[in-house]
C-alpha cells in the first residue's frame, strides 16, 4: 500500500481492525529506518514532519524524502 492518503489508510485500518503508527522524520536516514521497520513488520505507517521543526534540510526536502520513501515502500 505505498503512498496513499491518510484518510484512505485510516479508513482501511478501521475497517480491518488495526492501528497505524505515525512517526516524525528528521532526515533521510530516519525516513528509511521507519519504512524499513514497517516493511519488516508488514505494517503501514505514516511519515510526518512537525510543522514547528526547523530542520537543516528544510521542510520541502524532508517532504520530498518522505514521498520518495513512500513510493518505494511495499507497505
Amino acid at each position: 500500500m505505498p503512498l496513499v492518503s491518510c484518510k484512505e489508510m485510516l479508513i482501511r485500518a478501521r475497517r480491518e481492525g488495526y492501528g497505524v503508527g505515525s512517526f516524525n522524520i528528521f532526515n533521510m536516514e530516519s525516513a528509511q529506518a521507519i519504512v524499513r521497520a514497517a516493511q519488516e513488520e508488514h505494517a503501514p505507517v505514516m511519515l510526518q514532519i512537525w510543522s514547528g521543526f526547523d530542520p537543516a534540510p528544510g521542510l520541502s526536502v524532508l517532504g520530498a524524502i518522505a514521498i520518495a520513501e513512500a513510493k518505494r515502500a511495499s507497505v
